[in-house]
């Protein structure tokens, strides 16, 4: 089996992954998103999806060319509470 089918194998069970980043300034905090992700049906390919930015009330997401504001079901104060209501909308999707 080749990488190319192994990975749209992979991508066809998985509805979101996670980007990390690591900062320079800070150096042994990384931070990890959760970052949904959609398939392309007909050319069986990932589209790309970009979280461009985080705040109290939700998240921005490039999607291709298209923009799309996520709000979150209540107001976030801390980075643990971001990741879990990430996690609640991905589990949410899956439904």
């Amino acid at each position: 089996m080749n990488l190319g089918t192994e990975a749209r194998r992979l991508l066809r069970r998985c509805r979101s992954g996670s980007l990390g980043t690591i900062s320079r300034r800070l150096p042994g905090y990384p931070y990890v998103s959760i970052v949904p992700f959609m398939l392309d049906h007909d050319k069986l390919r990932a589209s790309k999806v970009v979280m461009t930015a985080v705040d109290c009330d939700g998240f921005d997401v490039r999607a291709d060319e298209k923009l799309m504001r996520f709000e979150f079901p209540e107001t976030v104060h801390d980075a643990q509470s971001v990741r879990s209501a990430l996690a609640e909308l991905a589990r949410e999707s899956r439904t």
